[in-house]
């Protein structure tokens, strides 16, 4: 391998004359080559800094380039040297020497490896064919291309455990490009969770619970209920089955993982929820073509407040360190005021956050209390959205099994904030999150002023002590924030005559009842924005039935959406069942097969929506023969 080094030598001093646009001084040791792309096995490899020549050598930055190889990287602070390791190959490389070890043996480099904007550069042709590849310029279009060999998979023998169970499979784990890969079978199997698939040449079809799953071999993501999720690893075919790296099961199914460097023994956690109610059957079906409900009202006195605007928290939407985000002022002469928060945010901002409901006394003659805090909220990194986040959240509202809070102190003096709730967030994750509680006047005299907010912190400022306006809205993506008088709707349809045929309603449908309009909201008009959706709201919805024939009768209740991907929760009778995720037209859940024995009888039911979910939602009723 030393003559192939030194004749390296030689071809790099050869190519440095081919790199368009790179002139280098006597007067300069570095020049970034910002115009030069380094693919690695056909896949273009980005680095926050751009490859640099030194002393006509081209370097590249040696963690993004390794990482791209399936490379380990340990970089020793105290000695400023680095070791990249893959498969049975080790390169160790020092910042202050020409030598280099590769595999043990001592190799010369024409150029010593360079720290550059806190990051180690390395001579990039000798890294490549140091593990065995091949380096190929061009000049046309200022590409280096590194192409390594193809891996022989080998079996891994360490144990792996899934939900801290052993992960049982007749098929081993196998290591490839220093990742450990093993059969999506076996994962699935070892779930504890209903499970089927249907595998047709490189694509696996999977029903987990409710949820439908699309694997593709070869494809950097995986298709859950028609959401893509992209992943880092594709999913590959090793002895004519599906094998799946432990990345991509976190990244798919939703979870964590790690290795124990000692015993390499690895867990993996998948997070996804248990649900405390049954899932509605659904089935593949196009319904009668539905007409708007005739009217509706809200009922009841907890105002909503929607903090949903902006969703996507960015640099461009949050621009400094505090925000916040929505707010509602409260004035009344009543003694206690009944409130909702509701929230939906996905982090985007690179770091964790932490976000919060806080309420100031603005009055200067009274002190207030909160009571009766309950709420709930979920986070989730993936595209399980509705299962980890929306559908938990409307389960938890229909079921009354909101969870009892705690304030450090529930009385809030005149000119002071206090903080309801706090919730953490990391980076690329989402929070819905949804509190009721009460304000009623302590002691003191005077109306009730105060006001409740929804704020962020980016640097661990006291969440207490923001009070700025909320910011803009995200005129891209227009998702609802503002307050409205009550978190509930209710309607009553047109009597179904049994016999009569079958009949559909829309709900949810921005025309007849679109009661969380901006021109509705009761604070802040100029600054919110509309809640067709009545996300955060719950809607009751009564059915009046006629049996003329004097014999017992049979009607179906079912549901469709008609706007898009929906999800969410109804009561019936008491009973709260979950509606899984429909495609929109196609496919409906079945909610009852009602017996209608009396001549007139009323059915009822409630519905909360999933945050995420697409609207309107269309009732459905035909009578069975």
């Amino acid at each position: 391998m030393r003559r192939n080094i030194m004749a390296l030598s030689l071809l790099i001093s050869m190519l440095c004359f081919y790199f368009h646009g790179i002139n280098v001084e006597a007067k300069s040791s570095i020049v970034e080559s910002k115009k030069t792309v380094v693919m690695v096995n056909g896949e273009q490899v980005y680095t926050d800094v751009p490859p640099i020549v030194v002393q006509g050598r081209m370097l590249v930055p040696i963690r993004a380039i390794t990482q791209s190889m399936g490379a380990i990287v340990n970089w020793d602070e105290k000695t400023k040297t680095v070791t990249v390791t893959r498969l049975n190959h080790s390169i160790y490389l020092s910042t202050s020497s020409h030598k280099a070890l590769v595999n043990g043996e001592e190799y010369t480099l024409d150029v010593i490896p360079v720290i550059y904007k806190g990051r180690v550069f390395v001579p990039l042709r000798f890294i490549g064919e140091s593990f065995n590849g091949t380096v190929l310029w061009s000049g046309e279009n200022n590409t280096i291309t590194i192409t390594l060999p193809e891996e022989v998979a080998r079996e891994w023998s360490y144990p792996i455990y899934l939900n801290n169970k052993a992960l049982v499979s007749n098929m081993k784990p196998i290591v490839k490009e220093n990742k450990v890969y093993v059969p999506l079978k076996a994962v699935l199997v070892n779930l504890d969770n209903d499970v089927d698939w249907l595998e047709e040449d490189e694509v696996m079809q999977v029903q987990l619970n409710v949820a439908e799953l699309t694997v593709y071999v070869g494809k950097n993501y995986v298709n859950v209920d028609g959401i893509e999720i992209a992943t880092t690893d594709a999913p590959i075919k090793y002895k004519d089955e599906v094998y799946v790296s432990i990345r991509f099961i976190t990244e798919a199914l939703g979870g964590t993982y790690y290795v124990e460097k000692t015993t390499k023994e690895t867990y993996i956690y998948i997070n996804r929820l248990r649900f405390k109610n049954e899932f509605l059957q659904k089935e593949s079906l196009s319904i009668a073509r539905p007409i708007n409900v005739p009217n509706a009202r809200l009922v009841g006195n907890r105002r909503l407040m929607v903090s949903d605007n902006p969703e996507n928290l960015t640099p461009q939407t949050i621009p400094t360190d505090t925000a916040t985000l929505w707010h509602d002022e409260v004035r009344s002469s009543e003694l206690s005021v009944d409130h909702r928060v509701y929230g939906w945010h996905i982090n985007q901002l690179g770091q964790k956050v932490m976000l919060a409901i806080t309420i100031e006394n603005l009055s200067s003659t009274n002190d207030i209390e909160v009571h009766s805090l309950k709420g709930t909220y979920r986070t989730s990194s993936n595209g399980w959205v509705n299962y980890d986040v929306g559908l938990p959240i409307a389960e938890a509202v229909l079921s009354g099994h909101l969870v009892p809070g705690k304030m450090s102190n529930t009385i809030v003096k005149p000119g002071k904030t206090a903080v309801i709730q706090v919730f953490e967030l990391e980076d690329k994750h989402l929070i819905g999150f949804l509190n009721d509680f009460t304000v009623k006047k302590a002691s003191g005299t005077g109306e009730l002023h105060y006001k409740v907010r929804t704020v962020l912190s980016k640097t661990g400022t006291s969440l207490a002590s923001i009070k700025s306006d909320p910011v803009k809205i995200d005129p891209i993506a227009a998702h609802p924030r503002g307050v409205w008088r009550s978190s509930q709707l209710e309607t009553e349809i047109p009597p179904y005559t049994v016999g009569s045929g079958e009949v559909a309603y829309n709900i949810s449908n921005g025309v007849t009842d679109h009661f969380m309009s901006i021109s509705e909201a009761i604070f802040d008009n100029e600054h919110c924005v509309h809640n067709p959706g009545h996300y955060g709201a719950t809607y009751k919805v009564k059915i009046p039935i006629v049996n003329p024939t004097g014999d017992v009768k049979k009607i179906r209740v079912r549901v469709s959406s008609r706007g898009g991907l929906y999800s969410g929760a109804v009561k019936v009778n008491g009973t709260v069942y979950l509606i899984p995720v429909l495609a929109p037209a196609t496919e409906v859940a079945n909610i009852m097969d009602y017996e209608v024995r009396n001549e007139h009888e009323t059915i009822e039911l409630e519905f909360m929506h999933s945050g995420g979910s697409s609207l309107p939602l269309a009732i459905d009723l035909i009578t069975l023969e």
